[in-house]
């Protein structure tokens, strides 16, 4: 029992408390499951972007065995609404999520760019991701894929390329 002097601790001692005892997991994941919070209560664009910016730099400190589940449970969570107007933004974020992976987490990294490539078809934003695809066999090669995932990959490219082509012959 606390006395009435005794102050319970804040959310900010919690979630230091959090990191000081090694749970960046459970951190990150108790914030990214705010995030349609966060998305409704900051209307700064920038504060907003600063505040996921420190959310995904805990992603360094999970510990590489969970760090698979970690990263599926952010995309899920980050990803979510392809017809958001948040949806540029949600793809920013992803690729963030994508950047701080480790090198050597190959297959983390071929799962991260495949969902952020499958978001961005699905929101029509793939134009953004364009720039990076003539890297896509070499990084198959570097993530060490199998034939089967890369596959996929090739054809969630090669469906939102039509998709794209599509919807700009039907405009004129």
């Amino acid at each position: 029992l606390k006395t009435v002097d005794e102050k319970a601790p804040s959310s900010y001692d919690v979630l230091m408390d959090l990191v000081h005892k090694g749970k960046a997991k459970e951190l990150l994941l108790k914030l990214i499951e705010k995030q349609d919070s966060l998305f409704k209560a900051i209307q700064d664009p920038e504060e907003l972007e600063n505040t996921f910016d420190l959310i995904l730099s805990l992603l360094p400190k999970v510990d590489g065995k969970e760090l698979s589940g970690v990263v599926d449970t952010v995309l899920k969570q980050i990803l979510s609404e392809p017809e958001s107007e948040n949806a540029p933004f949600r793809l920013k974020l992803a690729g963030t999520l994508y950047n701080l992976l480790p090198a050597d987490a190959g297959p983390v990294r071929y799962t991260a760019f495949f969902a952020l490539a499958q978001y961005a078809s699905q929101s029509g934003q793939f134009a953004s991701v364009a720039p990076v695809l003539s890297r896509v066999v070499a990084w198959c090669a570097e993530w060490k894929v199998d034939a089967a995932k890369a596959r996929a990959l090739f054809l969630l490219i090669q469906e939102a390329h039509k998709k794209k082509e599509g919807n700009a012959s039907e405009a004129h």
